[in-house]
C-alpha cells in the first residue's frame, strides 16, 4: 500500500500546484502584453529645413503644374490607378428581398459599393455597401430588376456586368 499512498500524495501536490502555476502563467501574459499598444510615442523634433526645402521644390509654379510634372516624371507613384468592374455578381430573390453578392475588391483602395438597379429603363441608385453584400428590400412581386455595381474609390468605377432577378409568387 505504499507505493499508492506514495502516488497519491505526488498526484495531490501536483494538482495543488496546477492553480498556482495558472496564476503564474496569467501574470506573465499581461505583464508581456502590457504596453504593447497605446505606447506613448515621442514626437519627431520640428525642422523647419524641411518645410523650406518643400517650399523651394514647388517654386513659382502652381500645385497643379507641379503634381502633374511630377507624375509625368514618375515621382509620385500614390495616383490611383483606373478601378475594375466588379465581378461575381450574383442575385437571389428570398421573398421579402433580393440579395445581392459579389468578388470583394482588394487592393484598390475601395471605399464602398453602390448597387444601381432598373425595371427594363434607366438606371437608379438602390443603396451603397460597404461590404460586397447588399439587400434590396423595396422590391415588388412579379417584377424583373436589374442590377449592376459599381465600386468606389478616389473616383467611382466602371459597371459590372448586369444581372436580372425576377420576384415570382411561389
Amino acid at each position: 500500500m505504499k507505493i499508492g499512498e506514495s502516488f497519491s500524495r505526488r498526484v495531490q501536490s501536483i494538482l495543488a500546484s496546477v492553480p498556482l502555476l495558472a496564476a503564474g502563467l496569467l501574470i506573465c501574459i499581461v505583464l508581456s502584453a502590457c504596453g504593447l499598444r497605446a505606447d506613448p510615442v515621442a514626437p519627431s523634433p520640428y525642422d523647419d529645413s524641411v518645410v523650406q526645402n518643400n517650399i523651394e521644390k514647388v517654386g513659382t509654379a502652381g500645385p497643379e503644374e507641379t503634381i502633374a510634372s511630377e507624375v509625368q516624371a514618375g515621382a509620385i507613384e500614390d495616383v490611383p490607378a483606373l478601378l475594375d468592374a466588379p465581378s461575381g455578381l450574383i442575385g437571389v430573390y428570398a421573398t421579402t428581398k433580393i440579395i445581392l453578392t459579389w468578388d470583394e475588391m482588394i487592393g484598390q483602395g475601395v471605399r464602398l459599393y453602390r448597387v444601381y438597379r432598373s425595371e427594363g429603363g434607366d438606371y437608379t441608385l438602390a443603396g451603397e455597401a460597404v461590404t460586397p453584400v447588399f439587400n434590396d428590400k423595396s422590391i415588388e412581386i412579379n417584377t424583373e430588376y436589374y442590377y449592376r455595381i459599381t465600386v468606389v474609390g478616389k473616383s467611382e468605377g466602371p459597371p459590372s456586368e448586369i444581372i436580372k432577378v425576377v420576384t415570382e409568387t411561389q
